[in-house]
């Protein structure tokens, strides 16, 4: 902005100088004609002293002195405006070369800056990325702590549920186990009692059977077996539609006592009930009534153990020691 005033300065103070030249030349035309030339004598007067015309080569006319003096002053002031335009000119190119190093140190010095803060940047990203991914993984792994504990949790409740679910069943089956063997137990009791009641009558509920060693009269009578044939049926039947819940011991040991029962009644006491029966008849039903004291003693001892080992199976069942022979 300096320089540009300084040259419109110069611009307007050269126009200016020419300006003022054009003005005197003008103004001094007819004074150098004038200087230059004898002045007419007027009409009339007489000549009192003689006039030494002066040539014009020889002085110089005041226009021209005029003139001179302007282009001097004109010229002079030039130079002066020059000197001043060159000075301040000069003066401009050392501001522009100050102006040029500070814009310089100031682009150096911003570089500098911009570099530092692209360095502080990167290492603010860097140390924010650092602690971002540190967080992340702490919560990925504090995820996958959950996960996993929540997994085992499942897992845990899964095997619990299962375990009660087992034990559950396995509660019901028991007590399915239990009540099939008490039953079984209380109906080998009663077949037990009704041979008691019919063969020999003095005996006891809860005593163990045996046969009398003589037969009474109504021991003997057909109609008075009733009650045997109804609770060997009831026993057999509950047995076979409920041996799957007996230990295989238990279910073969009542199995074949079944099968020996129903052998002993149809081929040995069955036919042995006469009113008239004779020694040989009442051999073979004291034998069968023998046989099935044996059995009946085997098999209580079987359920017995059975129903133990069910009910308190953390001990342990005691073994019958009793063949189908009745030795131990």
């Amino acid at each position: 902005m300096e320089i540009a005033a300084v040259i419109l300065i110069l611009l307007l103070v050269i126009a200016g100088g020419l300006g003022a030249l054009i003005l005197l030349g003008g103004d001094a035309g007819p004074g150098a004609l004038w200087a230059g030339r004898r002045m007419p004598r007027p009409a009339g007067r007489p000549r009192s002293r003689q006039v030494i015309d002066v040539p014009p080569e020889d002085a110089k006319p005041v226009g021209s002195r005029l003139e001179s003096a302007g282009r001097e002053e004109t010229i002079s002031r030039l130079d002066q405006l020059t000197a001043e335009v060159r000075a301040t000119l000069a003066s401009g190119d050392d501001r522009l070369i100050l102006l040029n190093q500070q814009l310089e140190a100031l682009q150096l010095g911003l570089q500098g800056r911009l570099e530092h803060i692209g360095r502080d940047a990167n290492e603010r990203w860097g140390e924010l990325a650092a602690r971002q991914e540190a967080t992340s993984e702490r919560l990925r792994a504090d995820l996958m702590a959950r996960l996993t504990d929540a997994e085992r949790a499942r897992s845990d409740l899964t095997r619990q549920l299962g375990e009660r679910e087992r034990q559950a069943a396995a509660s019901q089956l028991t007590g399915e186990r239990v009540a099939v063997t008490a039953e079984l137990y209380a109906l080998l009791a009663r077949l037990e009692g009704a041979f008691a009641a019919v063969t020999n009558p003095i005996l006891l509920p809860g005593e163990p059977y045996a046969p009398p060693a003589e037969f009474l009269p109504e021991s003997l009578v057909w109609e008075n077996w009733k009650e045997v044939g109804e609770r060997t049926f009831a026993f057999a039947d509950l047995y076979s539609a409920r041996r799957l819940y007996l230990n295989e011991a238990t279910r073969d040991e009542v199995g074949a006592f079944v099968v020996e029962l129903r052998g002993l009644l149809t081929a040995s006491i069955y036919p042995s009930l006469r009113p008239n029966a004779g020694p040989a008849q009442r051999e073979t039903l004291r034998q069968a009534l023998e046989t099935l004291a044996l059995r009946f003693a085997a098999v209580r001892l079987a359920l017995e153990g059975d129903f133990r080992a069910i009910a308190e199976p953390n001990e342990r069942p005691p073994a019958t020691g009793i063949g189908n022979d009745g030795t131990a």
